[in-house]
């Protein structure tokens, strides 16, 4: 009897526990988003002789104008705001990946799940960004990333760093 009582209650916990490992991008962003992103930082090519911002610089991303910018940014290219799953990048370790499931297919969106901060953006046009050496300064809760690398498709990289 005991048993089954114990079953039932688990049965009926079991959709409310499934449903607590679920998070949406400005949750795992909270931190950041509390910190504006990367608010009035800036950011120069490392190359001397290259000078400014690429086009497709990820602004909303970077400045994210709050939750529901981000939450919209997302849902516009069809993508749910929710986390697709959990993954391993070298640099960060553990993070909640957000967007495409599969690595080449899409918008994908790696967030540090204990620093709250974007750690990898792999656009539909194969550009990826990595927010490199993450540092927690002037009050900041979710740090600040010193370097910013930029890949496109045909490999070639430039390096953005902090100024």
């Amino acid at each position: 009897m005991v048993l089954r009582l114990v079953g039932i209650v688990g049965l009926t916990l079991l959709p409310w526990l499934a449903q607590a490992g679920e998070v949406s991008v400005h949750q795992a962003l909270g931190k950041w988003l509390r910190d504006d992103g990367v608010a009035s930082a800036s950011y120069q090519p490392e190359e001397e002789g290259k000078d400014g911002r690429p086009a497709d610089w990820p602004d909303w991303l970077l400045r994210p104008q709050g939750a529901d910018a981000l939450n919209r940014h997302l849902l516009g290219r069809g993508i749910f705001p929710e986390a697709a799953g959990l993954g391993w990048e070298e640099d960060a370790g553990a993070v909640r990946l957000f967007g495409a499931s599969r690595e080449a297919s899409g918008l994908r969106l790696a967030v540090d799940r204990d620093g709250q901060h974007p750690v990898l953006l792999r656009d539909g046009e194969g550009v990826t960004w990595r927010f490199r050496d993450v540092r927690r300064q002037n009050g900041r809760a979710s740090g600040l990333p010193q370097e910013i690398v930029r890949t496109d498709p045909d490999g070639e990289r430039t390096v953005y760093v902090l100024r």
